[in-house]
C-alpha cells in the first residue's frame, strides 16, 4: 500500500512474514522453520537526511500489568537531544496507550532519510475467523489499530519536520 500524507511524504507499507528455516536437530534431513517476524512493516521517506538514528522497541511481549513507557520500551540514539524532542510525553503517551490498547509489540527506527515502524500483528490483512461476528470483529479491531496507528506515524513524522532534527 502506498499513499501521500498532508504533507506529501510518501509512506509504504505491506504485511511482511520472515522466516527462518534451519536444519532440524531431530530429523538430519528436514529443515525447521521458525516465524521470526508477522506484521506490519511501513517505511516513510522525508526529503532531508537526519544524522543522528533512534530505535524505540517494545522489550518483551504483552504485558497488561507493565504501566509506564520506560517499563515497556527501550531507547536506542545517537543523539540523547534529538531523542528527547522526538519522544516527548505526548508521544511516549500515544506510543504506550498503542501499547496498551491494541496488546502489539512494536519497533520505530529512524534512520538517515526514513522512519521505519514494524508492528507485530500478526495476519493483519487475512480473516481466518469462520462466524460473520468474528469477521466483524476483527474488521472492526484492525481498523482502529491501523487508524491509531497512521496517527501516531504522522504525530513522529511531523515532529521531525518541525523541528529540523532531518
Amino acid at each position: 500500500i502506498e499513499y501521500l500524507m498532508d504533507d506529501n511524504t510518501l509512506v509504504r507499507m505491506l504485511d511482511m512474514r520472515i522466516m527462518r528455516i534451519y536444519k532440524s536437530r531431530i530429523y538430519k534431513k528436514r529443515r525447521a522453520k521458525e516465524e521470526v517476524f508477522r506484521g506490519l512493516m511501513i517505511k516513510i521517506e522525508n526529503s532531508i537526511t537526519m544524522r543522528n538514528n533512534i530505535l524505540i522497541e517494545a522489550k518483551e511481549r504483552y504485558q497488561k500489568s507493565l504501566e509506564t513507557f520506560e517499563s515497556v520500551f527501550d531507547v536506542y540514539c545517537t543523539d540523547i537531544n534529538n531523542a528527547t524532542v522526538v519522544i516527548n510525553e505526548s508521544v511516549k503517551q500515544e506510543l504506550f496507550g498503542l501499547y496498551q490498547e491494541y496488546g502489539i509489540m512494536f519497533e520505530i527506527s529512524i534512520k538517515n532519510n526514513n522512519l521505519y515502524v514494524r508492528f507485530y500483528t500478526g495476519n493483519m490483512f487475512e480473516i481466518d475467523g469462520k462466524s460473520l461476528k468474528g469477521i466483524k470483529k476483527k474488521l472492526c479491531r484492525d481498523y482502529y489499530m491501523f487508524k491509531d496507528i497512521l496517527t501516531m506515524i504522522n504525530r513522529i513524522n511531523s515532529i521531525l519536520n518541525r523541528e529540523n532534527i532531518i
